[in-house]
């Protein structure tokens, strides 16, 4: 039983601001509250005092199957004749268009896409939850790319921006995105060390208690040769291709077109990106499973890369890996998982590996053009096939 007049302090991340705000819980209600849980609110202002009098969880609920598709997404997935890879590389286009051209930096795209649809499933069906760490130069146009991307989430936070505590960070994210946007060597070591801690446990340490991690972390670091990340990569799992240096003069001519004149963001850009958040929120309460065949080349492949460099291939990569293919097949409205989706997953984690990589450098490209990237998907299935010892068969 409580005492009547008891209080506490709670604080919330409110939908329409980046900032935390802190109010006077009392009584019965106190009880209602669960670390990085919704809530709607009701109150009173009197005098500059707010007095919270109705605190109500908000709990989502999954889209029924029926549910029909946004008509330029259906049309989409419809030309790509239902390739995973195909559908999925077309989807996340539309991502970061305002600051960088249209087709560039699809591998980071594509893996933000990925994530994306992993958390609003993890929250309706408990799947697990698609980390992103990126590989590359550390310049400013992948941070620009992830803060742009996780405006797609429920909510977003970045750290070392508006919050430097790591807790508040990952409890404020909850069902969205916690992202890094500055490179991973500008935090310290105490941020750096609790974001792994929090990744590898699958919970956050807050003042109070321990509350399971329910946010997607995305961070960028230097280039993977540097031996210091290497724990970082195997904590994450998944490591994503961003800024080598390929989209240098695309950039720049991008960068000077703004300047002359400088780009406004169209109607159809906005409701682009209206559908796909519309289309996350369809497909995530589709429940998917794996294809037994799926599940071969995934286990076939994870042993032969471990053969091959075992410091490069992580066992947390293996989660990575069978997330990425459920992710795929439930961004195509699949309840399983099929052989596509799973040498999706393995072309995506080969090319964001680090050097020297398993396969040729002129399969792990990500063109701007979707009839090569078909070409190149097609050589990269037949080095898979040599590199697993076992034809793949896709009937």
């Amino acid at each position: 039983m409580r005492r009547c007049g008891e209080k506490v302090k709670a604080t919330f991340l409110l939908n329409n601001g980046k900032l935390a705000k802190t109010f006077v819980i009392v009584d019965d209600l106190i009880s209602k509250l669960k670390e990085g849980a919704s809530y709607r609110l009701a109150g009173s202002v009197i005098k500059k005092i707010t007095a919270i009098w109705l605190l109500e969880e908000v709990t989502t609920l999954a889209a029924p199957i029926t549910c029909v598709a946004p008509i330029d997404i259906q049309k989409l997935y419809d030309v790509c004749d239902g390739l995973s890879w195909k559908f999925i590389y077309c989807l996340a286009s539309s991502l970061g268009t305002n600051v960088c051209p249209l087709n560039c930096f699809m591998h980071l795209k594509i893996s933000l896409l990925l994530s994306l649809a992993s958390i609003r499933a993890n929250t309706l069906t408990g799947s697990s939850i698609l980390h992103v760490l990126v590989a590359g130069f550390d310049t400013s146009v992948v941070g620009d790319i992830m803060t742009e991307a996780s405006k797609l989430a429920e909510r977003n936070v970045l750290l070392g921006t508006t919050n430097t505590s790591v807790a508040t960070a990952l409890v404020g994210s909850s069902g969205g995105v916690c992202v890094m946007p500055l490179p991973l060597h500008t935090y310290s070591t105490k941020q750096t060390a609790s974001i792994l801690s929090s990744i590898e446990c699958n919970d956050v340490t807050t003042e109070n208690c321990k509350i399971k991690l329910k946010s997607a972390v995305w961070a960028q670091g230097m280039d993977l040769r540097k031996i210091v990340l290497y724990n970082v990569a195997s904590v994450f799992g998944f490591v994503c291709r961003g800024d080598f240096g390929e989209h240098n003069d695309e950039m720049v001519d991008f960068i000077l077109q703004n300047a002359v004149d400088p780009l406004e963001t169209t109607e159809e850009e906005i409701q682009a990106l209206k559908d796909v958040k519309h289309y996350l929120d369809l497909v995530a309460g589709i429940t998917v499973s794996i294809d037994k065949r799926a599940e071969r080349i995934l286990r076939s492949y994870f042993l032969a890369a471990r053969k091959e460099n075992s410091r490069g291939v992580s066992v947390g990569s293996m989660s990575a890996l069978l997330s990425a293919s459920l992710t795929s097949a439930r961004l195509c409205r699949r309840s399983v998982a099929n052989i596509e989706d799973a040498v999706f997953a393995i072309w995506l984690h080969v090319s964001g590996s680090p050097e020297p990589r398993f396969a040729p450098e002129e399969y792990l490209q990500t063109p701007a053009d979707v009839k090569k990237l078909h070409k190149i998907m097609d050589s990269f299935k037949e080095w898979l096939e040599q590199f697993i010892g076992g034809v793949i068969s896709f009937m």
